[in-house]
Order: C-alpha cells, then sequence, then structure tokens
C-alpha cells in the first residue's frame, strides 16, 4: 500500500487493456427509373419509380475476462441483422405558370418491424418573378438502428441521488437492445417562401416554418431518472432496479429503449445571402463579395415521455435544442485567392427546463420538477476563418494552399454540472484554438 509502490506488471494485470471488435455490413441493391409521361400546357409532367433491397448486420468479438462488469464500458459484442425492401414513385406536375404541384408515396418492409408506408405532397407558386411561396405536408418514419435493436449489454458504473434516503448510491447499470422496437412515425408540415428582388441581383432570402409531431419516438432511459420515477409512483421503472447481491454496488439497474415517447416541436429557419462583384463598391476592383446568413429559431420542442408530463425543452442544454442557432458568413473570392470569415454559435438557455429555481424554502421533493439555485446557461459563439491561395503554375495542374483557423479567440467551451466529461459535446469546440493547412492538387 502507499504512492508510487505499485509495479507496471501489477498495474498492467489489475486494470488490463478491455477492448472490442466489431463488424458491420452492409449490401445494397436499387433500381431507378425517371420519365417524361405527358405535358400539360403549362410545361412537361416529371415520373420517377424505383426500387432498393437493403440487409444489414453486425458482428463481433471481446475476450472473455473483458466481459464481466468490472471495467468501464464493458460493451459485449452486437450480433444482430435485418434486411429491408423498398418500393416508390414520385412525380412533380406543373398546373399552370408558376404553378406546380408534387407527390411521393414510398412503401416498405422491414424484416423485423413490418410494412409500413411513407408519403408527401407538396406545390410551389410563384406570381411574379420577384417571390416564390412553397408548401409541403409528409408522413415520414425513422426505423432502429442495429444497435437499438440487438445491442447485447452494455455495462456502466455510476452514481445516483436517492430520492428516499437523499444518500448518494453507486450503480451498475446495464443497457441492451431491444428487438421489439418499431419505427418512429412523424407528420412534418412546412410553409414558407423565398424571396430574389430583381432591383437587388445577387440577394436571396427565405424564411420556412415547420411543425413536426413525432409518436411512438424511441425512448432510453437512464440510472437517475429511472431511481426519480420509480420513486414518483411509475412502478414500470421499479422493476429495473434491485440490490447488488454481490456488496460490490449499492444497485443494479437495467433499461432498454422502447416506443412510448411523443415529441412535438416547431420553428422557423431564415437564410439569406447576398453575391455581388466588389466593383460595385471599390471601382477597378476583382473578384466577389458574399454574405450568407443562416438561423434556426425552435419556438417549442415538447418531449413526452408517456408518464404523465411533457417538457418543452427549447432551450434546455440537457436534452433539448438552443432557441436560437445560427450561421454567418462573409467571403471575398477572385481567381486566385479567398478568405472566408465566420461567427457560429447558440443563445442562452437552462440547464433544464424541468427546473425550478429556488434558493430557500424550495418545498418537497418533486422528482419531475427539482429545484435549482442557480438554471441560467451562456450561450456560445465562436469565429473561424479560413483562406486559400491558388499558385500560378504553367500546367494543367491546380495547386492550391488553404488554412483553416478554427475558435480562432480560443473560447472555453460551455461547461455543464455532471459527471465525466461535463462539457457540452453537441455545440462547444473542446480543442480550442486549431490551425490546419494543407496543398490540394487536381489534375
Amino acid at each position: 500500500m502507499g504512492t508510487g509502490v505499485i509495479s507496471t506488471a501489477a498495474k498492467d494485470y489489475v486494470l488490463g487493456n478491455p477492448w472490442r471488435e466489431e463488424r458491420f455490413q452492409e449490401i445494397v441493391s436499387g433500381v431507378n427509373l425517371s420519365m417524361i409521361p405527358f405535358a400539360t400546357w403549362a410545361g412537361e409532367a416529371n415520373i420517377a419509380v424505383g426500387g432498393e433491397y437493403r440487409d444489414e448486420r453486425a458482428s463481433g468479438y471481446v475476450p472473455t475476462q473483458y466481459q464481466s462488469g468490472w471495467s468501464v464500458g464493458n460493451f459485449l459484442p452486437t450480433f444482430g441483422h435485418y434486411d429491408v425492401k423498398e418500393a416508390y414513385v414520385e412525380g412533380a406536375v406543373p398546373l399552370a405558370k408558376g404553378l406546380s404541384v408534387n407527390a411521393a408515396v414510398r412503401a416498405t418492409d422491414y424484416s423485423t418491424s413490418g410494412y409500413v408506408t411513407t408519403w408527401k405532397i407538396g406545390g410551389t407558386w410563384q406570381p411574379i418573378q420577384d417571390i416564390l411561396f412553397r408548401a409541403t405536408e409528409s408522413h415520414d418514419i425513422r426505423a432502429p438502428n442495429i444497435d437499438e435493436l440487438y445491442n447485447a449489454g452494455t455495462s456502466q458504473t455510476t452514481s445516483v441521488l436517492n430520492p428516499v434516503t437523499g444518500a448518494t448510491e453507486t450503480v451498475l447499470s446495464r443497457t441492451t437492445g431491444n428487438t421489439k422496437l418499431k419505427p418512429e412515425k412523424a407528420n412534418t408540415t412546412t410553409i414558407g417562401a423565398v424571396i430574389t428582388p430583381r432591383y437587388t441581383p445577387g440577394l436571396s432570402i427565405s424564411v420556412d416554418w415547420f411543425h413536426t409531431k413525432i409518436k411512438d419516438a424511441i425512448e432510453q432511459f437512464y440510472p437517475q431518472t429511472i431511481i426519480d420515477e420509480c420513486y414518483s409512483g411509475y412502478t414500470q421503472f421499479c422493476a429495473a432496479i434491485r440490490p447488488d447481491p454481490t456488496g460490490t454496488r449499492d444497485l443494479l439497474m437495467s433499461a432498454s429503449p422502447f416506443n412510448f415517447a411523443k415529441l412535438e416541436t416547431s420553428g422557423i429557419d431564415i437564410d439569406a445571402s447576398y453575391r455581388f462583384p466588389l466593383r460595385r463598391i471599390l471601382k477597378n476592383a476583382n473578384g466577389y463579395f458574399v454574405i450568407h446568413g443562416q438561423a434556426t429559431n425552435y419556438l417549442k420542442y415538447v418531449s413526452a415521455s408517456g408518464l404523465g408530463y411533457a417538457v418543452d425543452t427549447s432551450g434546455d442544454i440537457s436534452s433539448g435544442p438552443p432557441r436560437w442557432i445560427y450561421r454567418f458568413s462573409a467571403s471575398y473570392t477572385t481567381s486566385r485567392y479567398s478568405i472566408t470569415a465566420v461567427a457560429h454559435g447558440i443563445s442562452s438557455g437552462h440547464y433544464s427546463n424541468s427546473y425550478v429555481t429556488c434558493t430557500t424554502s424550495c418545498g418537497a421533493y418533486n422528482a419531475d420538477y427539482p429545484s435549482i439555485n442557480n438554471n441560467h446557461v451562456a450561450g456560445l459563439f465562436y469565429f473561424d476563418l479560413n483562406g486559400t491561395y491558388t499558385l500560378p503554375v504553367q500546367s494543367s495542374a491546380k495547386v492550391q494552399l488553404f488554412l483553416n483557423v478554427t475558435n480562432l479567440a480560443n473560447s472555453h467551451p460551455l461547461l455543464v454540472p455532471e459527471s465525466g466529461l461535463a462539457a457540452d459535446t453537441t455545440y462547444s469546440n473542446l480543442l480550442g484554438r486549431t490551425y490546419r493547412g494543407g496543398v490540394r492538387m487536381e489534375f
């Protein structure tokens, strides 16, 4: 016992070197045919038909000594396969000058979950040259992937707060797949417009509103949620908890994904760009200047897990999208070189929209709406810079030098109060300022 007394051989024997070998195989074959079967007075009709067959398989190997649950992860090999047969038909027909409709239908048969039909119908209307209106209604699916279906089991030791005793307890959590999963089903509506004013050549602005409802969403619960919901009276979660008979940990938990969640989201997508020759503002200047901006505003992102309550998680850094996601760029390009500045980030939000901000007199513990003294999360803003230079070589080859600098200001990632990495990995830059340069050649 003591510091520095263990030998390298003894440490390697205790810690080991867990590893897993996994193989994924996909076989795809398909046929597609497009045609112009007829024409109306407003233009030609376009029809496309086709079919596809896809087979997906997974297999793997993990040494026996690494399957006993003694180390972090303990990934077991996944074995499983499924195949998909699909056929589709889609078409677009002009009805009048500036007015057209389009529609599509797809028949899909999964070997695991059976048959499903998806479809889409939409249209565009351009009453004048400067503006185009568009709308789409669709019924879509997302089938479970191989890991969600056949995951043999992942073991992880973690800790949870026991709402009964208030004590922190260690848990061995085991997550497995579920072969009875069915595809998620969604209905989506989009309505928007594209503005290209003739008096400002190069300017394009589009605004689209979207609304999506998903049912039978595949939901996975984790240890703290499982014990909280058991305490709140949802007995199906209590069945996943039992004491560890070996006494190594306090509790054992098991969980699999299920089709019982619902999701409803809506928002606005905005895209604007303006491209113009620099000589418009600087006489005799070469090259083009391009300004481009994109932003998405989530108006709501309501998740209902089927447990009797629903939460709008827009702006919730732990389980939902930010209220705003944005990206702006400005580029100057000539035949020889280019330089682009990019700014991107997200708006501020909350650690969780389920939390109740409170410092005193917080009331009894509520697993659905726990209290917190500070629920504010700052937004993120990053600045990148990219440049290229084409060498004046006397040959048919094109040689270009490039340099990309990401996170130019070396801004910090968004830190979150949790175990493990303790940083947001979806929107944050975790590496700090980075440089990437090289040479591109075309012959």
